[in-house]
C-alpha cells in the first residue's frame, strides 16, 4: 500500500487514490513475483499486472518493483526513467523515448553508483545536473 514504517503513505504515492493502491495490492498478491530471476523481469511483471490501474504510472510501478525487489533480493541493473529521473537524464541529453538507461551511458562520474543510486541522483539533483550540464555545454536531446 506504499506505506512507510510510520504507517503514512510514501510521498511519491500520496496522490494515488486508496482504491487504486488496493486494486494494485489485490492483483499483485495473486501474481507470482518470487519466481522472477531479475529486476527487469520483476518490473515488467508488475507493470503488466498493475499498469492499467487509474493513476498507477511508471513511478508507482518502479517504486513497487524496487520495494518488492529489495525483499526478494533483486536489484535494478539499469536506470529506470520516469518522472524526475527522466528530467535528470534529459538534462544530460540522454534517454529520449526510452524506458531505461545503462549505467555505462551516463557520464563517468556516475559509474561508481548503482543503478538505483543513479535513479535517485538523477531525480533528486535534476536541477543541479541541468545547471552543470549548461555550464559544460552539454545540450538536451
Amino acid at each position: 500500500m506504499c506505506e512507510l514504517p510510520s504507517g503514512k503513505r510514501h510521498p511519491h504515492q500520496y496522490r494515488i487514490p486508496r482504491e487504486s493502491l488496493e486494486e494494485a495490492r489485490r492483483r499483485l498478491l495473486g501474481t507470482d513475483l518470487a519466481g522472477c530471476q531479475s529486476f527487469d523481469e520483476l518490473h515488467d511483471r508488475i507493470e503488466e499486472t498493475i499498469g492499467d490501474i487509474h493513476m498507477v504510472g511508471p513511478l508507482v510501478t518502479y517504486d513497487i518493483a524496487h520495494r518488492i525487489g529489495a525483499y526478494i533480493e533483486l536489484e535494478p541493473t539499469r536506470v529506470y526513467l520516469h518522472s524526475g529521473t527522466r528530467d535528470g537524464a534529459r538534462t544530460l541529453g540522454l534517454g529520449r523515448g526510452r524506458k531505461t538507461l545503462e549505467v555505462s551511458e551516463l557520464p563517468r562520474a556516475f559509474h561508481r553508483l548503482s543503478a538505483a543510486e543513479n535513479e535517485d541522483c538523477l531525480c533528486i539533483y535534476k536541477r543541479e545536473i541541468g545547471a552543470a550540464a549548461r555550464l559544460s555545454g552539454v545540450e538536451r536531446q
